[in-house]
């Protein structure tokens, strides 16, 4: 992972930075990426899971595995969303 880590803050833009995601990861797999963050944005939230489900438009076992990340990385979470949100 220290490898995809230089890799990804190598990008000097944020073109530099969607062409290395665009080689990296299909569309699914972005697309995969995003959905996890508005699952753990909206429950962050306090959300009930029905509830993300429905506003993140994915099923609800997608959901419980997102609540269970969250559960176990709330304060590392907290962390990133307040960091993407100011």
């Amino acid at each position: 992972m220290h490898f995809f880590y230089k890799l990804l803050n190598s990008a000097e833009n944020y073109d530099e930075f969607m062409d290395m995601i665009n080689i990296s990861l299909t569309e699914k797999e972005q697309e995969m990426i995003v959905e996890r963050w508005r699952i753990l944005s909206s429950l962050s939230k306090g959300n009930s899971q029905r509830k993300v489900a429905e506003a993140v438009n994915c099923s609800i076992v997608t959901v419980t595995r997102g609540a269970k990340v969250y559960r176990e990385k709330k304060d590392q979470i907290n962390h990133f969303l307040t960091t993407i949100d100011n």
